[in-house]
């Protein structure tokens, strides 16, 4: 892991990315030239700096092996499974509000946003400062210094504030979910609308990033925020207590995750589709309530789109032994593995009829020796 502030040591000298030896994915020499990239280094680490992020981390790694790993997805984001709740950093938004309740009780709402500013500092300190923690931070600091301002002006110059100091922050979700959330609190007035037009922009944004969207989190967003949070703070003391017990939930926490993943769908979403679902959305927010109903139509082509696609297929062919797939796109055929030779007549009783039937008569193929056999 590497924290603000260290150095990158280079432990070896300079190799050219031309043999299979320094053969990684995306390391072709072809693509590697375009972006004028000609050598690599095999042997680089970190040189450790003495900041407080760094101690932190080194501390986390002296607990053990389960304990660890908790920790580590919890604070650093390791194997999140596009968590959209750690994605978004909501969770942190969450405590924020809830610290703000709970000193807001003995103190003015100036000094409740304070204090809760000082505990995200100190959290940043400890650990890695995230977009999140700085959007949270300008959005308390708007709402001290600008106390007279409507609640629109404040989250205007909040989020102005987080693009100028982090203009690539625009593409991430943690920009993206709190900013389009807090515009439909504001300018949605009818309470049912507000809810469901926030979960069918939940489900488009995940699409559009992954491909993938988990429902159950979506339509208990609330539910599932509360409980990243209790995770956070739990996990917060497991580091300030010696006897380990979180990795005890991480156990009913992995139970609840592979439920959820098991509730996905899936869905590409080509650029015209993703304008018309911005459009309509923003169309919603501006008091047009029947967009909803062409937000829910382009939800709906998206994971649809790859069966009624005539002309996008992918077809598996039972060859016995091999798993030979056939891709139809725009006209253009790909056929991967055809089979082995121990089924002598595979070809003229499954393949060649099958393709015939499909109107493909001419392949340019490449035939592969795999030790005695003929694939």
């Amino acid at each position: 892991v590497y924290f603000f502030g260290e150095q990158i040591k280079v432990n070896s000298n300079k190799e050219e990315i031309d043999s299979l030896s320094n053969f990684y994915i995306f390391n072709f020499k072809e693509y590697m030239n375009k972006m004028n990239i000609k050598y690599y280094y095999p042997d680089v680490s970190i040189k450790k700096g003495n900041s407080i992020q760094r101690k932190m981390y080194e501390y986390i790694q002296t607990f053990d092996e389960n304990t660890k790993n908790v920790l580590l997805k919890v604070f650093y984001q390791f194997d999140t499974n596009q968590n959209i709740i750690y994605s978004s950093g909501m969770h942190y938004s969450y405590i924020n509000q809830t610290m703000f309740q709970f000193f807001n009780q003995f103190i003015s709402q100036i000094f409740s946003y304070f204090f809760s500013s000082i505990v995200i500092c100190i959290f940043g300190l400890l650990f890695p400062f995230k977009f999140s923690l700085f959007r949270i931070l300008v959005g308390n600091l708007t709402k001290i210094f600008m106390n007279k301002y409507s609640q629109k002006d404040k989250v205007g110059i909040q989020y102005l504030v987080c693009l100028f100091f982090f203009p690539n922050s625009v593409y991430s979700l943690s920009f993206i979910i709190p900013f389009i959330l807090q515009l439909s609190r504001l300018f949605i007035k009818d309470k049912s609308l507000k809810s469901i037009s926030s979960k069918l922009f939940l489900v488009f944004i995940q699409l559009y990033q992954s491909n993938t969207c988990q429902l159950i989190p979506i339509l208990f967003f609330q539910v599932f925020q509360k409980l990243n949070s209790i995770y956070l703070v739990l996990s917060i003391i497991q580091i300030m207590i010696p006897i380990s017990f979180i990795h005890n939930i991480e156990g009913i926490i992995q139970c609840i995750e592979s439920y959820v993943l098991s509730i996905s769908i899936y869905g590409h979403v080509p650029i015209l589709l993703g304008i018309g679902f911005v459009y309509h959305y923003f169309q919603l927010i501006y008091n047009h309530k029947k967009r909803v109903i062409a937000l829910v139509v382009i939800l709906l082509i998206i994971p649809l789109q790859g069966y009624l696609n005539p002309f996008y297929t992918i077809t598996f062919i039972n060859v016995g032994q091999g798993d030979s797939t056939l891709i139809v796109s725009q006209g253009k055929y790909i056929l991967i593995d055809t089979g082995g030779v121990k089924s002598k007549n595979l070809a003229t009783e499954t393949l060649i009829p099958f393709l015939q039937k499909k109107n493909i008569y001419y392949f340019l193929f490449h035939v592969r020796e795999n030790q005695d056999e003929l694939v």
